[in-house]
């Protein structure tokens, strides 16, 4: 990455600073910027292993993510985006058949994620390590699209449409990347979602499928 790249997340980073409320009020933590809460849940250790991995890939671009483990309520703190995920079994009517997840960022004025977890338990086959890494990835993947106000896809990394062996053994090693352009869509939509103005791209509200 060059300087200007990095000049252009440290300035979009600055305005989601500003816009942030630290959900403690405490001097030197950082404020949270995204509220997630969960409903359902992945076998423990693979959950919260889950959870430190995600932290991790929005942490290297400046995004602080708080979980609660209950539905929405007023434990949001101002200024935080606030996104509800549901893990759930069976075949959802609005999932499709390949899918492990689905956001619908605009659903009823909610920003809700589902997800598929005995579908990733299929593709795991018993792999915990894998199992894990695979999880962390499908909620970055629909955080990404809650957060960028869009269906669209990369051709790499976090949020490509649809992953290949070569990419299930990469997110084993070590987390997959943001691209630079979603790394910039998401700091983007995250600012506007904090400013209270909807991002620019806000009227796709077709949905997306991890």
């Amino acid at each position: 990455m060059g300087r200007i790249w990095f000049r252009q997340l440290a300035q979009i980073a600055g305005l989601i600073a500003l816009a942030g409320t630290d959900v403690e009020g405490k001097a030197g933590r950082r404020p949270v910027d995204v509220v997630l809460y969960v409903e359902g849940f992945a076998p423990g250790p693979i959950d919260l292993g889950a959870r430190q991995i995600v932290n991790g890939m929005y942490g290297r671009l400046g995004i602080t993510l708080a979980w609660h483990d209950a539905p929405k309520s007023d434990v949001k703190p101002a200024g935080a985006v606030s996104i509800q995920i549901r893990f759930v079994s069976g075949n959802p009517k609005a999932a499709s058949q390949n899918a492990l997840a689905y956001a619908l960022p605009y659903a009823d004025g909610i920003n809700a994620i589902t997800v598929m977890y005995e579908r990733i338990r299929r593709i795991a086959d018993g792999k915990t390590i894998f199992e894990r890494s695979l999880l962390a990835h499908v909620l970055a993947h629909e955080i990404g699209h809650v957060l960028e106000g869009t269906t669209l896809h990369s051709e790499s990394g976090v949020m490509k449409a649809q992953w290949t062996g070569w990419d299930y053994g990469a997110m084993v090693g070590g987390p997959l990347d943001f691209t630079r352009e979603d790394a910039a869509m998401i700091l983007r939509g995250l600012a506007a979602w904090k400013l209270s103005a909807a991002p620019a791209n806000l009227a796709n509200k077709s949905g997306s499928a991890r």
